[in-house]
């Protein structure tokens, strides 16, 4: 067995345990005992290449010698404790010295227990399968925790969206229903010509607004069905070009599509929404007379969409927020059009669900590349 190489077995049993100690003897001896009981065994023969092991891949529990050269085991504990990252992995110290305040350095570093040599194999099996348990235990916990604080914030902004973003169009509405009724009242029609044009796109952003809340919510249940088939990607790539050409005609946008021959393997409802989604955010926020540009190309065993635009782009702090749920901004277009906020939301749930990614890059008015990968018909 060689002792000098970080090696993880990636089929885990009970849990993962990392010894460190600079004698081959006790590595191979404490392997053998963990490995017979059903744990995973990593090993390290210095406190730096411990170090080294730990940002790659967390174990479960630390079985650190105190007397090493170079590092000793109480340097190497304060480290693990000083990291956000590995600050919650349980430290036992394996040692000779017995002495009080030994034993006390030992947990003033941040050690939760100590085996001492020569180590009673009983012993020191229950004391790492106490830690394993605990350790495991805190991190469900913590997932939990974690789960529960975003499904609390994507109620909160949901209950906010019907309040204030839905409550908001509909008064408007109601306003202007009363308006046009006097006009027609009063037999002016131009103005209620004016007036019923604007009331139709209100209606129509309510009633996306009303869309995406739907949709959002039926994702959240898992409720969206998802059946996959092989498309032609460049084939529906056109398909919602062609949807959108009258919105790009207004604003005199090119919309220069690089066919590149893509077969993928994806629900065609969903993949034509994000396509919709992104596009028309790209012709919404580009000026006129711009550009959208739309590439694709093969990567392996999936495909990448690439939406570039020569729009107003995005600064750093808007990047960080655009697919909160609760934090959730909406701009107007360069020509006053109004979003409802969760289309980018969607569309990357929507990306997620057939196990691709969605991500952006953009500068201020430099414009924005979104990028969205999908399954590859292979």
């Amino acid at each position: 067995m060689c002792v000098h190489e970080p090696q993880f077995n990636h089929e885990l049993k009970q849990g993962l345990v990392l010894i460190v100690d600079d004698v081959p003897t006790n590595l191979q001896l404490l392997g053998h005992l963990l490995r017979d009981n059903g744990y995973d065994v990593a090993f390290a023969s210095s406190g730096i290449q411990a170090l080294s092991m730990v940002s790659a891949r967390k174990p479960d529990v630390i079985l650190l010698d105190v007397m090493m050269p170079e590092m000793d085991g109480y340097t190497v504990c304060q480290r693990l404790k000083e990291s956000e990252q590995t600050r919650n992995i349980p430290v036992l110290f394996l040692t000779a010295m017995k002495a009080e305040k030994d034993v006390l350095k030992g947990f003033e570093c941040g050690a939760v227990d100590y085996v001492s040599k020569p180590f009673n194999s009983v012993e020191l099996l229950a004391r790492v399968k106490t830690h394993v348990s605990l350790k495991q235990s805190k991190d469900e916990i913590l997932r939990i925790n974690a789960e529960l604080k975003a499904s609390n914030q994507a109620k909160d902004r949901f209950f906010s969206i019907l309040a204030h973003d839905l409550r908001g169009p509909f008064t408007v509405f109601l306003s202007m229903a009363d308006l046009i009724q006097l006009q027609a009242k009063n037999k002016a029609w131009e103005k209620m010509e004016v007036s019923s044009k604007n009331l139709h796109s209100l209606v129509k952003r309510i009633y996306s607004l009303l869309e995406n809340l739907l949709e959002w919510g039926l994702l959240q249940r898992n409720r969206i069905s998802y059946n996959p088939e092989i498309l032609d990607l460049d084939f529906e790539i056109r398909a919602v070009v062609e949807q959108l050409q009258d919105l790009a005609g207004v604003k005199s946008i090119e919309i220069i599509h690089s066919a590149n021959k893509n077969k993928v393997l994806v629900d065609k409802n969903l993949l034509r929404a994000v396509l919709r989604n992104l596009i028309s955010n790209a012709l919404k926020f580009t000026h006129e007379g711009g550009r959208v540009g739309i590439e694709t190309k093969a990567d392996g065993t999936m495909v990448q969409v690439q939406i570039r635009d020569t729009g107003i782009g995005m600064d750093e702090s808007l990047l960080q927020d655009l697919f909160r749920i609760d934090k959730i901004t909406t701009r107007q277009g360069t020509q006053e059009e109004k979003g409802t906020g969760l289309g980018l939301i969607l569309c990357r749930e929507y990306v997620e669900k057939w196990g691709g990614t969605l991500s952006v890059i953009s500068q201020p008015s430099e414009g924005s590349t979104f990028s969205f990968t999908l399954p590859s018909k292979a």
